[in-house]
């Protein structure tokens, strides 16, 4: 192992588990013990989690663009929300979204 972190707290499969050694081979995770010893392990502050992707998209923009924010129109928050979910709801009928 290239590297060992201790952490007091971390979130696996089973739950969350006291005490957890991970131990990092070639960048990436190459063991995880529950209620190990910190002996010789760095000893990282804080609970570890697993990595959370952002898979959000801004790819209706392109689907909206030129359909909000008319000038000296009554445009609002309102109106613009209103525009983005009649985009998406005609963007998931046509099944080019999700």
């Amino acid at each position: 192992m290239e590297r060992e972190l201790f952490f007091d707290h971390a979130l696996l499969p089973s739950g969350w588990a006291h005490d957890v050694r991970i131990g990092i081979a070639g960048g990436m995770i190459g063991s995880v013990a529950e209620k190990a010893t910190r002996a010789g392990a760095e000893r990282i502050a804080g609970i570890a989690v697993p990595g959370l992707p952002n898979v959000h998209c801004h790819g209706f923009q392109r689907a909206m663009a030129g359909l909000t924010e008319r000038r000296g129109g009554a445009d609002s928050f309102w109106t613009w929300r209103l525009c983005i979910a009649d985009c998406a709801s005609r963007l998931v009928r046509r099944k080019l979204f999700g």
